[in-house]
């Protein structure tokens, strides 16, 4: 993009500002600097502890093959899909509480397929995840 030297002149006002606006301005950016690095220590803890106590679950090593998921994914299905296997008997009844399948309705000539509201939302959310995570791999 082209800018004509006249316009380089008249905006070269707007890249400065007074020596106390200046220091505000440090400050507060230097502030959210420390405020984030703590942010993101504090979420690597966190991190850490999902992963310790994922490590211990019996079932883990299940959910963890599976392509794309990491600690906090594993964590997520295993507490929304539980420890029962015979919960779920077959992958139809999974995927229909997780909202993954999708609702016919058909009724005389006219049939319908829409998406399925009443479902476990958090097992959909990890399952969109899994899924995104999945396509990287």
């Amino acid at each position: 993009m082209f800018l004509p030297r006249c316009w380089l002149r008249r905006c070269a006002n707007l890249l400065t500002a007074s020596p106390g606006t200046v220091a505000g301005k440090s400050y507060s950016a230097q502030s959210y600097t420390r405020l984030l690095q703590l942010l993101n220590s504090q979420l690597a803890d966190y991190d850490d502890a999902i992963a310790a106590a994922v490590g211990e679950h019996p079932y883990a090593p299940i959910y963890a093959s599976f392509p794309g998921v990491g600690p906090v994914t594993t964590a997520v299905l295993l507490a929304e899909i539980g420890e029962d296997r015979h919960r779920y008997p077959r992958p139809e009844v999974l995927l229909a509480e997780a909202g993954l399948a999708p609702v016919t309705r058909s009724s005389g000539r006219s049939r319908s397929v829409r998406f399925r509201y009443a479902a476990n939302t958090r097992l959909r959310e990890s399952a969109m995840w899994w899924a995104y995570n999945s396509m990287k791999e």
